[in-house]
Formats: structure tokens, sequence, C-alpha cells
């Protein structure tokens, strides 16, 4: 998303492009209950009023695009626009996911990996190895900063 950034301001538009919480140090409250998807949305419309957006586009990338549903269920008229990638419509995304012809519980099945008591001790064993894995194809540098970021402290 990052690199999209400058395209967007070129046209005009301000662009905000937080890391949810976890993803960065000093944005990892220690209670499970803090990353529930209703305090994820509060925190898109706190950034939004924080910047003094009373209306605004959102765009979500996986995780982020799960987030962006929540937020277009719970608050729609904040919304211009809703822009999803690679998460369907929670609705559809049901309806696939208990289809037992469907490829799609088999990839998603990572969700259970990172909603698990392990999944901190998972990703950064040996090296963070398996995080590393999880960004195959990114630039090395790109995967560099995001490594860094996970094993900072809280």
């Amino acid at each position: 998303m990052k690199s999209q950034v400058p395209t967007l301001a070129q046209y005009g538009y301000r662009v905000i492009a937080p890391d949810q919480r976890g993803y960065s140090p000093g944005a990892r409250p220690e209670a499970v209950a803090a990353y529930a998807t209703s305090e994820l949305v509060k925190d898109v419309l706190g950034i939004a009023d924080a910047v003094g957006f009373e209306r605004f586009h959102l765009v979500g990338r996986d995780w982020g695009a799960s987030v962006a549903w929540a937020t277009a269920i719970a608050a729609p008229d904040r919304l211009l626009t809703l822009t999803p990638i690679s998460v369907p419509h929670p609705d559809a995304f049901a309806t696939v996911l208990s289809d037992p012809t469907s490829c799609q519980p088999k990839a998603s099945s990572y969700f259970g990996l990172f909603t698990s008591p392990t999944v901190e001790q998972t990703l950064l064993a040996n090296n963070a190895a398996f995080l590393r894995g999880s960004y195959a194809g990114l630039p090395s540098e790109t995967v560099a900063e995001y490594v860094k970021s996970s094993v900072d402290p809280r």
C-alpha cells in the first residue's frame, strides 16, 4: 500500500496509511480483547476524526480489508467509497467458506494461525523464517523493514 501513497497524493487525495494494532512497536496492547474487530473499527473512525474526515474513501487489503468491511457495516454514512482488496463481502465469504467443494477454506487456513496463542513464537522462530517466507516476492529491503518492526519490543 505504501507504494501507492505518492501517486494518490499526486492526484489530490490526502492519504493516511497506518499500520493496524500489533504491527508496530508502541501499538501492541497486551489484552487479546484489544484486537477485536470492533476496536479496530474504532481505530479507523478515530483516525478519520483526528484528521478531520467526516466522510472518506476507505481502502483495505487482507486483514485491513476485513476491518474495512466491518467499518462499512458499522458506519456506512462515513464512507464515500469502500475498496476492499483480496477479501469479499462478509456474507459471500461465509458462503464460500462453508462450501465443502471450495478451495477457499484451505486458502484461508492461515487465519487460524493469526488467532492462535502461539502466533508470535511461530512467526518469529528461526530468525523469523516463517514471517520472511510469507513475504516472498517482496523486495528484500521491504521484508527487512517488516521483520524489524515485528521483532522490535512492544
